[in-house]
């Protein structure tokens, strides 16, 4: 996701975009850099001169803060960062944003402003692979709101045998 982000700010930021990751390093003395958080957490815990300048810290996929994994780097990179960096959070799938607003506010002792929308430019779409047709797969729910469909979800799992009770040994 760095090298992503990092390629597609490039594109719009000639010449104006760094990368930090565990792999690789790019222009790392650029005005603005894409970075991993496990990088801005062990440059948090070595006190990098680097961190001093930063203004602003943009965190993607801020969803995975619940996830066990990976929660907790984000997690602890918001509690080192300096009081003065601002904080963005970003995620399309965030169940608990105003909690999350909320914890942010009273971590950073700042007003902490949560922006939603419930539009998706991209349309969520529910597939089944099928385990006797694994090249097939079936669309059972198309875009938000949209009906379960229970005929395609029959098709998917048609000829499997239900689950074993695992109580029946």
């Amino acid at each position: 996701l760095s090298n992503q982000k990092y390629r597609e700010l490039g594109r719009i930021f000639p010449g104006e975009i760094g990368l930090l990751t565990g792999d690789h390093s790019a222009e790392p003395q650029a005005g603005c850099l894409v970075l991993t958080t496990e990088v801005l957490r062990s440059m948090l815990y070595r006190g990098s001169e680097l961190v001093r300048e930063v203004r602003w810290a943009v965190f993607d996929e801020a969803h995975l803060l619940g996830s066990p994994s990976r929660g907790w780097v984000i997690e602890e990179a918001l509690i080192l960062l300096p009081r003065a960096v601002r904080v963005v959070l970003l995620s399309a799938t965030i169940p608990n944003g105003a909690a999350l607003a909320g914890w942010l506010a009273m971590l950073r002792q700042t007003p902490c402003e949560l922006v939603h929308s419930a539009a998706r430019p991209v349309p969520l779409r529910h597939y089944v692979a099928s385990a006797r047709r694994p090249r097939d797969l079936f669309l059972v729910q198309s875009g938000d709101g949209a009906a379960f469909d229970a005929a395609r979800w029959e098709s998917a799992v048609e000829g499997l045998s239900p689950p074993r009770d695992p109580s029946e040994g």
